[in-house]
C-alpha cells in the first residue's frame, strides 16, 4: 500500500470492511440471485450485472462462516481484481475514506479463520475497526477457482476472466 490510500467501506453483519477504491466498479442494490449448484457456503449465488453473471460472495460467511446468515443483505459491491469481476454482499455501503500506510495494523491472530490471508490488516477509522480485504487472495481461493472451472454451466467465468 502506498503512503496514502483510499478505501470504500461497507458493512456486512456487525463488521465493517474496506476495499481499495481502485478495485471497486460500483455499489448497487443487489439484483435477484441465481442459484449456483455445488457452490461453497460463502458464495450465495450469481447476480446479473450488465448482462453478465457475477458471483456474489458473502465476506461475513467467508471469514466467519455463519456471520450474516440471518440477514440477506441488499447491496452488492462490484469489484475487479486481476481481470476477475465478482461482487461482495453488503448490508450497507459506507463512504470513501483516506488512510495512511502507517495506520494499517496487522490482523490479530483470532480474526479471519482459515481465510486470514485474505485480510491486509485493520484500520481504525473514527470509532470503527475496518477489516481491509486483500481481494486478490480472496479471488484466488480454491472455491472461486472451482467455480471458474465449472465454466458457463457453473458461475459463468465471473463475467470477465477472458479480458
Amino acid at each position: 500500500m502506498s503512503e496514502r490510500a483510499r478505501f470504500v467501506t461497507f458493512r456486512r453483519g456487525r463488521t465493517t470492511y474496506g476495499v481499495d477504491v481502485r478495485q471497486v466498479r460500483k455499489v448497487l442494490r443487489a439484483p435477484a440471485l441465481r442459484p449456483l449448484p455445488a457452490a461453497p457456503g460463502f458464495v450465495v449465488g450469481g447476480i446479473s450485472v450488465d448482462g453478465r453473471l457475477e458471483v456474489l460472495v458473502d465476506v461475513g460467511a467467508f471469514f466467519f462462516e455463519d456471520a450474516g446468515a440471518e440477514d440477506p443483505g441488499d447491496r452488492a459491491v462490484l469489484v475487479t481484481v486481476g481481470g476477475t469481476d465478482f461482487a461482495l454482499r453488503a448490508d450497507a455501503a459506507g463512504e470513501v475514506t483516506d488512510a495512511r500506510s502507517a495506520d494499517l495494523q496487522p490482523v490479530p491472530p483470532f480474526l479471519g479463520g482459515a481465510h486470514r490471508a485474505a485480510l491486509c490488516g485493520v484500520l481504525a477509522i473514527g470509532p470503527e475497526q475496518v477489516l481491509v480485504l486483500d481481494l486478490k487472495r480472496l479471488a484466488e481461493s480454491a472455491a472461486l477457482d472451482a467455480l471458474d472451472a465449472a465454466g458457463p454451466s457453473g458461475a459463468g467465468n465471473h463475467g470477465s476472466l477472458d479480458r
